[in-house]
């Protein structure tokens, strides 16, 4: 009920410590939310949580945040929600990258890269991966990665240019 009463106003303009008190509340009690409103304002609730964790550097309970909220979108999410399947998807890309579990990254990626209509969303993936895959000195790849985001825009780079092997040769040596 606290959480009703609380959560009933406009999320965005509740206070963050109020959030996940009421997030706490609704979460514990996800078993008594049956309608699929109700979910919603849940899930939406949780993505508001999980980014303010996020902002605070609290990862992992922005994971748990965003798991939930993914989890009461339920079967069919990206027929019914194609927009909040989307954030929570990009959202749990993100933080999966910044606590370095590449494999949970690179499985929300291709999720991304399968659904999003908008360039921009997949750019952002592309450019996280190269990242990524540059930290851990896997320069093929964050090419690779380079290359799909260059033809997405149009922008063709041959497979082998004169002088690109020799490069990327002398990287990986260093």
């Amino acid at each position: 009920l606290l959480g009703e009463k609380i959560g009933d106003s406009n999320p965005e303009a509740v206070s963050t410590d109020s959030l996940f008190i009421v997030l706490s509340h609704y979460n514990k009690g996800l078993n008594l939310a049956k309608d699929s409103e109700k979910k919603q304002k849940i899930s939406r609730l949780n993505l508001i949580g999980s980014e303010k964790a996020k902002e605070s550097t609290a990862y992992q309970s922005a994971i748990e945040y965003a798991n939930t909220g993914l989890q009461l979108l339920g079967e069919g999410l990206w027929e019914k929600e194609e927009n909040l399947a989307l954030k929570f998807h990009l959202l749990l890309f993100e933080l999966y990258f910044l606590t370095n579990d590449f494999t949970e990254m690179n499985r929300y990626a291709e999720i991304v890269l399968a659904k999003a209509k908008d360039t921009g969303d997949i750019l952002n993936v592309y450019n996280t991966k190269i990242v990524a895959y540059t930290q851990i000195s896997d320069f093929e790849k964050a090419l690779e990665m380079g290359r799909k985001a260059l033809q997405l825009v149009n922008v063709h780079l041959p497979s082998a240019p004169a002088g690109l092997g020799v490069v990327v040769k002398e990287l990986i040596s260093t």
